[in-house]
């Protein structure tokens, strides 16, 4: 007798379907198109996923997430067991701080530390224009019910990723400019990318054709920190004048 049995078929029974009454998340599109398929990490995918919904559900102002809140989610903890072939507790809380990390590096959360408290506490959030001005607000004390925030530090090198950077800069990032963005950073330094953005934000040239020229110079002929073209006059005149519009 043969066998009909399909072994790709899922062993385990299908979900009834989601229910009307049930709750949506809003999950940033950049997520999906740009930032998940350079994910190589399920913890990092897992954790980005579900802090996300977790900020959501916050019923206060400012929605900071406390990191051990998240750490304790069931779902989250089951879903990393699972993916990631683990059991024992120290290997999901391991996995579980790889991911809240890659997610701060690549720029899908920000993290904050609490101050005053005798064990440190670290918060989550989503990282937006509005989340990173509420943040602000917290740490100039504008807002009263908000946790007691460290004093300000500089942000890592490399805790803002380039996507995010040609977002807030530039706009929506098709397929095309995903790869050429990953190219770049490939090739040139990190703070060179940095004062490129800055550079075409000033101008608002915010175009990646003029960013990438610029970085194109810079990697060919050097770079001269004094002559970067601080105000639009100095770019006029520089060969890159016949890309900006008068």
């Amino acid at each position: 007798m043969t066998d009909q049995t399909d072994p790709h078929a899922s062993t385990a029974a299908a979900y009834p379907g989601f229910p009307s009454s049930a709750k949506n998340v809003a999950i940033p599109a950049a997520l999906l198109s740009t930032l998940v398929p350079a994910m190589d990490d399920p913890a990092e995918l897992l954790v980005s996923l579900y802090a996300i919904a977790a900020v959501q559900r916050l019923r206060r102002f400012p929605r900071l997430l406390d990191v051990d809140l998240l750490a304790a989610e069931r779902p989250l903890v089951d879903a990393l067991a699972r993916m990631l072939s683990v059991s024992d507790a120290a290997e999901v809380a391991a996995a579980f701080k790889r991911g809240v990390d890659a997610a701060v590096e690549r720029g899908v959360l920000l993290r904050v530390d609490g101050a005053g408290a005798d064990r440190p506490r670290a918060y989550l959030t989503v990282n937006t224009a509005a989340e990173r001005r509420t943040i602000e607000r917290v740490r100039r004390g504008e807002l009263a019910n908000g946790p007691a925030l460290a004093p300000y530090a500089p942000a890592p090198r490399r805790a803002r990723s380039i996507f995010t950077i040609y977002e807030e800069t530039v706009g929506p990032i098709t397929p095309q400019i995903a790869e050429e963005l990953v190219e770049a950073e490939a090739l040139y330094p990190w703070e060179w990318i940095n004062d490129a953005f800055r550079e075409a934000a000033e101008l608002n040239k915010r175009s990646w054709r003029y960013i990438g020229r610029i970085l194109e110079r810079w990697q060919s002929e050097g770079r001269d920190d004094e002559a970067l073209g601080r105000h639009s006059g100095r770019w006029r005149d520089s060969e890159y004048g016949h890309l900006i519009r008068r």
